[in-house]
C-alpha cells in the first residue's frame, strides 16, 4: 500500500477517535411563564473565554458552535435576571439543551445594608461572573460559588462582612457553594464602622491638640491686634 495512503488513513482514524473541531449545539430558552423567549443573548463560556454567542429566534432557539467538553451557558434574560448553567457537550450531532425557567430553581442574591458586587464562580470551568446584590436573580440547577467582598469602603464608613445566610444555614466565610433544588435566597450582612477608627486615648489626644491649636491661634490673633493698635496710635 502506498505510504501516503497509509498516512491519510491514520489521520482519518485519529480524527475519528479524537475529534477537535467545533460542533453545532442548539439551545432553547423558555420563560418563567413557559413561553419561548426571543431576542435574548446566549453565550457559551469556558474560563475567561467566550467560545460562542448568539441570539434566540422567535421560537427561543439559537445555534452555537462549540467544542466538545464542558461549558457554561449564560443567558442574559433581562437587566436583573440571568441563567447560568453548566453543561457537557459531546460529539453527538445536533445536540440540544433546553433552559426552561419554569422548571429551574433560582437564587436571589441580597446584601444589607449596602449593595455589593458578588462574584459567581463555576468551579469546573473556572468561569467567573460579577453581579450586583439586591438586583440579581440567577436561574440554575448547577453548583455555583457565590463570593462576597470581605470589606467595602464608602467614605466615611467601612463595611465588614458579618455573615451569609442561605437555605436555612449561615456562615462567616466569604462565600457559599450552593446547588439549588428550590427557590433560594442568599443574604450577606455587613457591619458598618467609621472609615477611620480611633481609640479613646487617640481621641483625647486629638481633642487636646485641637484645643492647643485654637488657643495658639487666638494668642497670635490677639498679639497681632495689639501690634496694629499700637501702630495706629503711633501714627496719630
Amino acid at each position: 500500500m502506498d505510504k501516503k495512503v497509509v498516512i491519510l488513513i491514520w489521520i482519518m482514524v485519529l480524527m475519528a477517535i479524537c475529534p477537535t473541531g467545533a460542533y453545532s449545539i442548539y439551545v432553547q430558552v423558555v420563560s418563567p411563564e413557559n413561553e419561548p423567549v426571543a431576542n435574548v443573548t446566549v453565550k457559551a463560556v469556558n474560563g475567561t473565554t467566550i467560545i460562542a454567542t448568539g441570539t434566540t429566534n422567535e421560537t427561543g432557539w439559537v445555534e452555537l458552535d462549540v467544542p466538545n467538553g464542558t461549558v457554561v451557558l449564560v443567558v442574559d434574560y433581562n437587566t436583573t435576571t440571568d441563567i447560568i448553567e453548566f453543561v457537557t457537550v459531546t460529539s453527538a450531532p445536533n445536540e440540544t439543551f433546553v433552559l426552561n425557567m419554569t422548571t429551574m430553581p433560582y437564587v436571589k442574591i441580597y446584601s444589607t445594608p449596602i449593595k455589593v458586587n458578588v462574584t459567581i464562580i463555576e468551579e469546573n470551568t473556572k468561569s467567573e461572573f460579577v453581579y450586583v446584590a439586591n438586583e440579581t436573580t440567577i436561574f440554575t440547577t448547577s453548583e455555583l460559588n457565590y463570593t462576597f467582598p470581605a470589606n467595602v469602603s464608602q467614605f466615611p464608613y467601612r463595611y465588614s462582612l458579618k455573615e451569609i445566610k442561605y437555605d436555612g444555614s449561615s456562615t462567616t466565610e466569604q462565600y457559599v457553594v450552593l446547588k439549588p433544588t428550590t427557590p433560594t435566597e442568599i443574604v450577606a450582612s455587613y457591619e458598618r464602622t467609621w472609615w477611620i477608627t480611633i481609640t479613646t486615648e487617640q481621641l483625647i489626644i486629638v481633642l487636646l491638640t485641637s484645643v492647643l491649636i485654637i488657643l495658639l491661634l487666638l494668642a497670635v490673633a490677639k498679639a497681632g491686634a495689639k501690634v496694629i493698635y499700637q501702630r495706629r496710635k503711633y501714627w496719630r
